[in-house]
């Protein structure tokens, strides 16, 4: 916003200048406006200044609309990067009562930078979880064999 606004304050500071010049050259030139039963004559210098104050005052109105328009996605985004923040503080300190040997800080942490930072890989995978443990073959149907001991296996050595 405020890059669009120093822009054209520039442009309106050259604009003036350009007609400040077509003033002191002697031969200003002459503009007449007629709108609505209303007729205004004037120089063209006058009109220079008076186009390039209205584009001024138009493009601010609208940059200042679409200020107000973007409010709510400026806000969600900072309210999401205050709760990012918090998240990783929360897991650095549950890292580091881990490290401390405070299981119970360390999992109250760990749990508050999970609600707090959805998206971030670490503080889904801490605390982490006991390995689950392996799957038992099934009661019924024949034992299964490695490819090695298999004739099916393909490799030319077991063909028979």
């Amino acid at each position: 916003m405020i890059r669009a606004a120093l822009i054209l304050l520039g442009f309106l500071v050259i604009a003036l200048m350009v007609a400040a010049g077509f003033a002191l050259a002697g031969e200003a030139g002459l503009a007449s406006v007629e709108w609505l039963g209303w007729r205004v004559n004037m120089t063209a210098a006058a009109a220079l200044c008076a186009v390039l104050t209205l584009t001024f005052v138009a493009v601010s109105v609208w940059r200042l609309l679409l200020w107000i328009i973007e409010t709510p996605t400026r806000n969600a985004r900072a309210r999401s990067e205050g709760r990012r923040k918090q998240g990783a503080e929360a897991l650095a300190k549950g890292f580091l009562a881990a490290a401390a040997g405070d299981g119970s800080e360390a999992r109250r942490l760990a749990q508050r930078a999970a609600e707090l930072d959805q998206d971030n890989p670490a503080s889904a995978s801490w605390p982490p979880r006991p390995p689950k443990p392996p799957a038992t073959s099934p009661p019924h149907g024949p034992p299964t064999t490695p490819c090695w001991a298999s004739r099916r296996c393909g490799w030319p050595a077991t063909r028979g």
